[in-house]
C-alpha cells in the first residue's frame, strides 16, 4: 500500500482530491490533511510488513534461503518508506 492507493480509495469513496474529476470538490487544506493521513497509513502498513519479515528472518526452524529473503525484504520495505 502507498499514498496513491489510499488517495485512489478516497476517490472511490467519493472524496475528490484531483480537480479533474466529476466527484464533489474539497478544499486544499482537506486535501493536504488526507495526503498526510495517506502517508501515515502507508508508513504504518510498511512497518507491520517489515515486522513480519523480521520475525521470519529470526525463525531458526526455516532455511537460510527463507530467512535471508525475509531479511532482504525487511530492509527493502523500510528503505521504501524512507524514499
Amino acid at each position: 500500500m502507498n499514498n496513491n492507493h489510499i488517495i485512489d480509495w478516497a476517490e472511490k469513496c467519493g472524496i475528490n482530491i484531483h480537480t479533474s474529476s466529476n466527484l464533489p470538490q474539497i478544499d486544499g487544506e482537506l486535501v493536504n490533511t488526507l495526503k498526510k493521513f495517506a502517508e501515515y497509513s502507508a508508513k504504518y502498513e510498511r512497518q507491520l510488513c517489515a515486522k513480519i519479515c523480521d520475525s521470519q528472518a529470526q525463525d531458526e526452524t526455516e532455511s537460510d534461503i527463507w530467512t535471508g529473503c525475509a531479511k532482504l525484504l525487511s530492509k527493502r520495505i523500510r528503505a521504501r518508506g524512507q524514499a
